[in-house]
């Protein structure tokens, strides 16, 4: 985590804290197929809203509002990070509790495109001593054409790239 942290600050990324709830419509709002693991969601018993009624599985949606608010205000460009945790239950109803995953979220507008956030990924990837690949991304809330996964010893541990022109609308 501290690696990351300041090869992103160093960028001049600011970091973000959003909150934990969210709603299925988040969820929804990424084009999420209905078998996703994204809709595992853990319900809260008395939430203030539905909006605020599930633990999150993803840091995708608090980042894109986050996002949009920056750009309704006329902010000219934005660059943000966020580590935060995701919930993922072993099993629906909760028998036991869920794992706590921290995850890393980046996102930025205005100066930046594809390639600028694939070098700040391959810096904090070099940062921490990995080496890595990239393939094309299935990630529906990413746009086809423009978005990777990076895999890791055959393993995918991360995906990035535009915003599908449907999410962000």
């Amino acid at each position: 985590k501290g690696g990351y942290k300041e090869v992103l600050t160093g960028l001049g990324a600011n970091e973000i804290i959003t909150f934990a709830f969210f709603g299925k419509s988040s969820v929804d709002k990424l084009l999420t197929p209905a078998d996703s693991d994204l809709y595992n969601l853990i319900r809260i018993t008395n939430p203030l809203g539905e909006e605020v009624s599930c633990m999150r599985t993803t840091l995708v949606p608090g980042m894109l509002n986050i996002l949009a608010i920056n750009q309704s205000r006329a902010n000219q460009s934005a660059t943000l990070f966020e580590f935060g945790k995701v919930f993922k239950p072993h099993s629906l109803p909760l028998t036991e509790l869920p794992d706590e995953v921290e995850t890393l979220t980046i996102g930025l507008y205005g100066r930046g495109d594809f390639f600028l956030l694939k070098g700040i990924i391959t810096l904090m990837l070099k940062e921490l001593g990995c080496e890595f690949d990239v393939v094309r991304s299935k990630e529906t809330y990413l746009h086809p054409g423009i978005s990777a996964d990076i895999i890791i010893n055959d393993e995918k541990v991360g995906c990035f790239g535009e915003v599908h022109p449907q999410v962000a609308k």
